[in-house]
């Protein structure tokens, strides 16, 4: 399954990455969560940190809009943030597939205990139209 991101040929891959997170933005608000967008943090520059609005559990999002699939240093990253900055969770939301090696990666995470496991959560194309 894919997603495309519909713009003008001309606009950047930036037009392009807002698109998307402007519909993560949606998703995450009708589950509860506060969104702030883009913001820069020592070290890190964040596509969208939120908050829930129940629980107070803050979560990292990280939108990719590409038709190429997600390498592994992507989903590493993504962790390494969640890490460093102790947030509860962190979420991958993207347009394209995770690749051989990204696939590796969540399928040994996914095998991590029940706390450390639901920390990274992978929203591929599939999982991306489920949840709207």
């Amino acid at each position: 399954m894919k997603i495309e991101v519909a713009c003008k040929e001309t606009d950047s891959t930036k037009a392009k990455g807002d698109l998307l997170e402007n519909l993560a933005n949606d998703l995450l608000i009708a589950q509860g969560y506060e969104v702030i967008e883009e913001i820069r943090i020592t070290g890190a520059e964040l596509d969208l940190l939120c908050k829930h609005r129940v629980s107070g559990k803050t979560i990292y999002v990280e939108c990719k809009a590409q038709k190429e699939k997600i390498s592994a240093p992507i989903l590493r990253q993504l962790l390494g943030t969640v890490i460093a900055y102790d947030y509860a969770e962190g979420w991958l939301i993207s347009t394209a597939e995770l690749g051989k090696e990204a696939k590796g990666f969540a399928e040994q995470w996914r095998e991590k205990n029940q706390n450390l496991g639901s920390k990274l959560s992978f929203y591929t194309p599939k999982l991306v139209i489920d949840s709207l």
